[in-house]
């Protein structure tokens, strides 16, 4: 079956010159004008939910995101993600390794979340543990000649700060 259509609807917009987007029945704006009218509406809410054309700014931080030691994890765990796509290592240790790089940052941005230091501190001791299994992983591969000293010296001091930094939050929470 073949469908007719009104050469009408293909009329296009006065507006923004698009086909078919002329007003719809019953209405006065076009589909354009529509859009940059809701786009406006939400970017009256907040800067940071500017959607289509224009560009996203974040205003706003969480406040896990403030944290020094979180900024020393995610680069972290970003650097940990570019060495394993560039070393083929056996698939546990792969995996191991990425999933506890990855655990002290989101164990330190999930304990911010909470409201008693209780809470807080639980999150901080288990990202602090995954920072440990990083350093294992690592004098693992170290041990048997998979990475060099120098990478190796550069993890482990790296996770050191780290830790010690977990350490002084933790034992903030503890009083």
């Amino acid at each position: 079956m073949v469908e007719l259509v009104d050469t009408q609807d293909l009329k296009s917009c006065d507006h923004c010159g698009r086909a078919g987007s002329s007003p719809a029945p019953g209405t006065k704006q076009c589909e354009c004008e529509r859009e940059s009218e809701n786009t406006h509406a939400v970017s009256q809410i907040s800067p940071a939910f500017n959607t289509g054309r224009q560009a996203l700014s974040l205003n706003f931080m969480f406040d896990f995101q403030k944290l020094v030691v979180y900024t020393k994890a995610k680069d972290f765990a970003n650097e940990v993600i570019v060495f394993l796509n560039q070393n083929h290592f056996d698939k546990s240790i792969n995996d191991q390794l990425k999933r506890a790089s990855l655990s002290i940052m989101l164990n330190i941005a999930e304990g911010s979340s909470r409201f008693s230091n209780k809470d807080r501190r639980n999150f901080l001791i288990i990202a602090r543990g995954s920072a440990f299994e990083c350093v294992a992983i690592f004098d693992f591969l170290h041990d048997n000649h998979l990475i060099e000293e120098s990478f190796f010296k550069k993890n482990y001091d790296n996770l050191e700060e780290i830790s010690k930094m977990l350490f002084g939050l933790i034992s903030k929470l503890e009083k």
